[in-house]
């Protein structure tokens, strides 16, 4: 159940042709290379909220980061946040659905990793723990120069006894990052037998628990909101946005996407560098070419 209230825009006199719900990816798709919003894209989101267009932001990225895109957006409906694992409240910090991995998967994956010549992260709400020593300097850079982490917490994890307090405060997502690409397919493989897996990267896996994903959040929030399939557009580029491609009335593809997620989409956009997601929503809810 969510525990959200959600006021209704009033509508403005333009007309739209049958779309009730809009999800939106971040990286790669809103965002462009430079991690930025463009107007275009903004005034697209402000003219489909403004009509009671439901405007979701999908995103692999953990929830404190996506609450703020949602605000810079100026977006009031629920986020969904670590590719499926986590549905939010944008206000109040009221959870309608987070999907804790478990201590002794937790465990499991670590270990995969750990013999696998890998580096890897855990996510929560609101902290991303890792042993990637890069990782965390990047990250601590980009929140030096990026507004939307300040409410990120970054944990460097140096001894293997630190996991276990990791594991017992509850996460929700994992990453591996990988130096080949074999063995990136290998242990993708292994892991799919008990975990949701999908590449954010070729040398990069995300994992979750069997059955989170983009697609079945958004099957839950359609429920919620009463809005059927054929009334959603999805909008991505990566791996991680097949599912909810798949499960949307009308899947978008951007024109920087890999193949397999062009391959199953029922359009393609212009590129994220390009205004790609403006595009799709002025010509498939506004029915502008």
């Amino acid at each position: 159940m969510l525990y959200i209230n959600w006021a209704k825009p009033k509508l403005t006199g333009v007309i739209i042709i049958g779309y009730k719900m809009v999800c939106i990816d971040l990286d790669g798709t809103l965002l462009d290379d430079k991690r930025n919003i463009s107007e275009i894209n903004k005034e697209a989101i402000r003219k489909a909220t403004n009509n009671d267009i439901k405007v979701i932001i999908s995103t692999g990225r953990i929830f404190s980061n996506a609450v703020e895109y949602a605000e810079l957006l100026g977006l009031n409906t629920p986020i969904i946040s670590s590719s499926g694992a986590v549905i939010g409240d944008l206000h109040f910090g009221e959870f309608g659905c987070r999907n804790i991995i478990d201590y002794d998967s937790c465990r499991y994956i670590l270990e995969v990793s750990l013999n696998s010549d890998s580096k890897i992260s855990f996510s929560s709400l609101d902290t991303i723990y890792t042993n990637d020593f890069e990782m965390k300097v990047l990250l601590d850079i980009v929140k030096m120069k990026d507004d939307t982490f300040r409410n990120t917490k970054i944990s460097y994890i140096q001894k293997y006894s630190q996991w276990d307090e990791v594991f017992k405060s509850g996460t929700v997502k994992s990453d591996i990052r990988f130096k080949k690409v074999a063995d990136v397919i290998k242990i993708k493989n292994e892991m799919a037998k008990r975990f949701e897996v999908v590449n954010f990267t070729a040398t990069n896996l995300e994992i979750t628990n069997q059955g989170v994903s983009k697609g079945k959040a958004i099957e839950i929030l359609a429920k919620h909101f009463g809005v059927s399939p054929n009334e959603i557009i999805a909008i991505g580029d990566s791996e991680n946005d097949l599912s909810m491609i798949k499960y949307a009335g009308m899947g978008i593809a951007m024109g920087n996407a890999g193949k397999i997620v062009i391959d199953n989409s029922d359009f393609t956009t212009e590129t994220n560098n390009n205004n790609g997601v403006a595009k799709a929503i002025n010509k498939f809810v506004f029915n502008r070419i």
